[in-house]
């Protein structure tokens, strides 16, 4: 079974039989009566109302939109992607840091079971969605646990191991870092991978429409009553930092 069929957290509520993947599947049926369990037995979406992303979750995202053309520069000095799969998925993923994560799961058609992701750094995809669970309070660049994780979910997504390698680039300050971290591990040929990488990721697809699905966003947490109501008012209005807003949008200290 491929890693990316069902999350970790979901694997946690399912009873599974781990057997060495090396086995014969026929062997394994007879002797256990238990057979291997594929990707179209599963079904996960999102459960909208029981998910809230961080109010830093586009800051995350921006980072790794600036960092797409790095890892897919790398990815091409891996393989040369003669089918255009990893472009595709690298242009359509999408990518959500939620402070409440919940998906419905359902095995082989049967009855659906909501499944709550509570573990710090633990997410899912969903065709080419990427939602991440995270309590911390703002982006961090040098959360490598953090980013260690996002790797993790791009090695669901692409269905390879590469966790390390991607988490290296997301670490990067600047572009001018991933270049040189690119250069690191493939060599002289590093600005010409980025070159064609930055080329492929900004040409249109021929595939048909349906080949794959955006799961929409997670809606936003609901705005507390008291920032709103001192929104309204017209101490708020005259002011442009009052204090509950200060502690909110951290723009000042007092």
């Amino acid at each position: 079974m491929p890693q990316a069929v069902i999350p970790r957290a979901v694997l946690k509520e399912i009873p599974f039989v781990d057997i060495d993947p090396r086995r014969s599947a026929s062997e394994i049926k007879r002797i256990f009566n238990v057979s291997p369990l594929r990707r179209e037995d599963v079904s996960i979406r999102l459960h909208h109302e029981m998910t809230e992303y961080q109010p830093w979750s586009a800051e995350a995202w921006r980072h790794l939109t600036r960092a797409l053309p790095f890892l897919y520069a790398f990815r091409l000095s891996k393989t040369v992607d003669e089918t255009g799969r990893e472009k595709r998925l690298f242009k359509k993923t999408s990518f959500n840091v939620c402070s409440k994560l919940g998906a419905i799961i359902s095995l082989f058609g049967e009855k659906e079971s909501l499944v709550m992701i509570d573990e710090d750094a633990e997410g899912l995809v969903i065709d080419t969605s990427m939602f991440l669970l995270s309590h911390n309070t703002e982006f961090s660049i040098g959360d490598q646990v953090f980013l260690h994780a996002i790797g993790d979910l791009f090695g669901d997504l692409l269905g390879i191991n590469i966790a390390s390698d991607f988490a290296g680039f997301l670490g990067c300050d600047t572009e001018q870092q991933m270049l040189k971290l690119l250069k690191k591990k493939i060599g002289k040929e590093a600005k010409d991978f980025l070159r064609r990488a930055k080329i492929a990721l900004e040409e249109g697809d021929e595939e048909s429409p349906g080949e794959f699905v955006t799961v929409p966003p997670p809606r936003p947490k609901e705005e507390d009553s008291e920032v709103k109501s001192r929104r309204n008012s017209p101490t708020s209005r005259n002011c442009r930092h009052p204090p509950r807003c200060c502690r909110i949008t951290r723009r000042c200290s007092f």
